[in-house]
């Protein structure tokens, strides 16, 4: 138009909100439940109570309250992840107007 060029290819009109893939959800929820400051004072907790002299809990216990605290946070975040995993899949479907050679055609967003 007007003398520039136009590219040839554009970028998808894919949207995507979720933070994981397959690969990376396991590791990342892992670190990330360790951001927060109450699992890092039961991990602390934790790794004083394998000292004897000043062990108030026995490690077992301690390693099964933050086992669970884990758990709960990487299955909450497993669930609103494929919550908004979903939503794109759902919003990816929906037809987009394509102008091509002056005419308006309606086509599925490219994935």
């Amino acid at each position: 138009m007007n003398g520039t060029k136009t590219p040839d290819t554009f970028c998808t009109n894919k949207i995507k909100t979720s933070r994981y893939t397959a690969w990376s959800f396991l590791p990342l929820t892992f670190l990330l439940q360790f951001t927060k400051i109450g699992n890092c004072i039961w991990l602390c907790v934790l790794i004083l109570n394998y000292i004897p002299s000043i062990a108030i809990n026995s490690p077992a216990v301690v390693t099964a309250v933050l086992s669970i605290i884990v758990i709960i946070g990487i299955s909450k975040e497993g669930i609103t992840d494929f919550i908004r995993y979903q939503s794109d899949k759902k919003i990816n479907a929906v037809e987009c107007i394509k102008i091509e050679n002056g005419d308006l055609k309606h086509v599925p967003v490219k994935l």
